[in-house]
């Protein structure tokens, strides 16, 4: 799972460079900004994606409890009356 998670940040990591990489192309050249405006919010919903798997692999990680989950006042499963 950690090999996964360390996949994810470095893609991650691999595309936030290449958002800046963009960003400083727009700088230098405002003439392509139509076309780099759209690979910019491409690119950064993909960021998002990416943000949100790993967000969802380190949850898988955390211990998530006792299962059946216990009723308000913590009695468990009582018999019906």
């Amino acid at each position: 799972m950690k090999e996964h998670i360390d996949s994810l940040r470095a893609l991650r990591d691999f595309l936030v460079e290449d958002r800046r990489n963009l960003v400083t192309t727009l700088v230098a050249d405002p003439h392509t900004s139509g076309d780099a405006a759209g690979d910019f919010m491409n690119l950064q919903q993909f960021i998002d994606v990416v943000e949100r798997a790993i967000g969802h692999e380190q949850s898988l990680d955390r211990p998530q409890g006792s299962w059946p989950p216990k009723p308000p006042g913590g009695k468990g499963m009582m018999p019906p009356r």
